[in-house]
């Protein structure tokens, strides 16, 4: 029997609703679905009676309950007399590897430094540079390695090396964004001129400039968000697609405004491990579940 499931029993219990409690734990409900059943298949009884309104425990669920909650609040108390003694459980804790790719290194560098340091005092974290591409190839060389990443399309989970696995933090949407002072500024919607790809900065490419088929527009290929705010301010007929969380937080507000993207666009942000490392220990769920819960409160501003 797992810790994990018998907290996530806990969370059912508490919230009333499977897909609730996989929210707070930042799970799917499948996972969460999935977790029960193992649970009461250890137990060899049924623990949850399934409504319409939601979930209820039976009569061997309350029971077991109590005692979940001992076991559950006595593990914690032996990890808080552990962190006082000096003692880590495991090398979770000690110094984790996370890859982050240049834009989100530019944008959430500082604050993920400061939160995980605030989170974990005892943890020393160290960044590494690289794209999605770099971090699978990392991960896979080396489970000991977090990465932090973001990912539009929904194919990309189901392509992704079946040792590994991806876990969604934070959603946001794809703005568009234009000098303030340009005429743009007083659209709603992006309009189709600024669909057209000559009259777009785009992200994640080698830094350089290259001529479109109008000689007064360039179209900027960059990783580096400060050129990418320098050019806007200086040319009012270009545009940047980025999600709307990353753009607020390294532009200014007052010199850039936001058009909605149509069809809408949804970027993911998530936290990528080697699934080797929590069943080796290397990363406990509980660890997980804090880390992302602070990547969470990063990316939505608090």
């Amino acid at each position: 029997m797992k810790l994990e499931w018998m907290r996530c029993f806990a969370e059912i219990a508490e919230t009333g609703s499977i897909n609730k409690a996989a929210e707070n734990l930042y799970l799917s409900q499948p996972a969460v679905t999935k977790m029960m059943q193992a649970l009461e298949k250890e137990l060899n009884i049924v623990l949850l009676e399934r409504k319409k309104t939601g979930v209820e425990l039976t009569e061997q669920g309350e029971l077991f309950l109590r005692h979940a909650k001992t076991i559950l609040q006595e593990y914690d108390t032996y990890l808080s007399e552990t962190k006082k003694l000096g003692v880590l459980p495991g090398n979770q804790l000690e110094i984790v590897e996370l890859v982050m790719s240049p834009t989100l290194l530019q944008g959430y560098h500082k604050s993920v430094k400061e939160a995980m340091k605030r989170a974990f005092p005892k943890m020393k974290i160290c960044f590494v540079e690289g794209n999605i591409d770099k971090a699978i190839q990392l991960i896979q060389e080396n489970r000991q390695m977090l990465a932090f990443i973001n990912f539009e399309s929904g194919m990309f989970v189901e392509t992704l090396p079946k040792e590994l696995t991806v876990e969604t933090v934070y959603q946001s949407a794809v703005v568009c964004c234009v000098n303030s002072e340009s005429g743009y500024s007083d659209y709603e919607v992006m309009p189709e001129e600024l669909c057209q790809l000559e009259n777009q900065i785009n992200i994640g490419f080698p830094e350089k400039y290259s001529r479109s088929k109008k000689d007064d527009i360039y179209n900027l290929y960059t990783t580096n968000l400060e050129v990418v705010y320098t050019t806007l301010l200086n040319n009012k007929k270009i545009c940047v697609l980025l999600p709307e969380c990353v753009a607020e937080k390294v532009f200014r507000s007052d010199k850039i405004s936001y058009l909605r993207v149509v069809p809408s666009r949804t970027v993911s942000f998530g936290l990528l491990y080697h699934k080797d490392a929590v069943k080796e220990q290397i990363f406990t769920r509980r660890f997980l579940n804090q880390f992302k819960q602070e990547l969470k409160m990063i990316l939505r501003g608090i």
